[in-house]
């Protein structure tokens, strides 16, 4: 599961080109590591330029939560929570 605001693919370069959804789309489709790869394509992107806009990313792989211990007791300690809520 991918997330992101719209400062991502609307951050502009010194020619005012946008890094864009093909960009976007191109780099989640080939990489193991989408927040880190896609924040070094930002800084790469904008050059020390400063950010247009607010940026926001998260990734989230739900089989590695669930096949981790520690995040499946967080998950039986949020859900027993939920249930207990009137």
């Amino acid at each position: 599961l991918f997330m992101c605001s719209d400062g991502l693919i609307e951050q502009r370069n010194a020619t005012g080109e946008q890094l864009g959804r093909e960009k976007l789309e191109s780099l989640l489709t080939q990489s193991n590591s989408p927040v880190r790869d896609l924040q070094f394509a930002l800084e790469q992107h904008a050059a020390g330029q400063l950010y247009d806009d607010d940026i926001s990313i998260c990734s989230l792989d739900p089989a590695a939560i669930l096949a981790d211990q520690t995040s499946q007791k967080n998950i039986d300690n949020i859900s027993a929570l939920h249930q207990s809520i009137p």
